[in-house]
């Protein structure tokens, strides 16, 4: 997971026999949304 261009972006990945694999990368929305309402964090 990490900061890029203002968003957060997280990868889902697998590590079988020395190979890393990705799975699927997105931008974090619904957890972020989360977040900030359960942190009452205001944007």
């Amino acid at each position: 997971m990490g900061k890029v261009a203002g968003g957060v972006l997280a990868v889902r990945f697998s590590w079988r026999g020395g190979t890393i694999r990705i799975i699927g990368a997105g931008y974090w929305r619904k957890g972020k949304l989360i977040y900030e309402r359960e942190n009452k964090i205001q944007r």
